[in-house]
């Protein structure tokens, strides 16, 4: 099976936001967002509206933004892709709610970590200033016989959290369902 990296596509519109009342909301949400930490219990819902990209002003309608905006450079989802993709990755993740007049709309805490690398035959990449050597990326890919099994969306601690990592059977869904605005690189097979 292919393991692949989702990354968002800002083609017509994107979340904005309005008036947050802590300017600095997008620099905390960053220091949980990318480290697999749950955040519902703290999580206030943030006022966003929707914004054409420059190039698109006055030339789409907003029925056009597709399934996955972003909101500050974060992809979102809207309830159809929520609603499709729910059955097969809840528990692997929380579905952050934003205030929108335009549609309900979710940012997506990615809190399944796992711990399946085969660090005997994967390659790492290490620090250059930690004595230790800490590990700051995956060079190859190795994981241990069947710990991915049934993962669908997840993050690798030696990647720092920061990398999101979705199945076939994820990407396949996407695809046969006809949600837009999100495509995906081939991590590894």
């Amino acid at each position: 099976m292919a393991y692949w990296k989702p990354r968002g596509v800002e083609e017509h519109f994107e979340l904005v936001l309005v008036d947050p009342d802590d300017p600095d909301w997008r620099m905390k949400l960053l220091d949980y967002y990318f480290k697999a930490q749950p955040m519902q219990a703290i999580w206030q819902p943030v006022p966003v509206e929707l914004e054409p990209l420059p190039r698109e002003r006055n030339r789409i309608q907003p029925t056009e933004m597709g399934n996955f905006p972003t909101v500050s450079g974060i992809q979102a989802w809207d309830r159809r892709a929520v609603e499709t993709l729910r059955p097969l990755i809840e528990g692997q993740v929380e579905f952050l709610p934003l205030t929108s007049t335009v549609g309900d709309f979710f940012l997506i805490n990615v809190i399944n970590v796992l711990g399946c690398l085969d660090h005997d035959r994967a390659e790492f990449y290490y620090s250059s200033v930690d004595v230790d050597q800490r590990i700051v990326g995956v060079k190859r890919y190795i994981f241990k016989e069947g710990c991915l099994d049934g993962q669908h969306i997840f993050c690798l601690a030696e990647n720092n959290y920061s990398r999101i990592y979705v199945s076939d059977t994820f990407k396949e869904t996407v695809e046969a369902n006809g949600l837009v605005g999100m495509r995906f690189k081939k991590a590894w097979d």
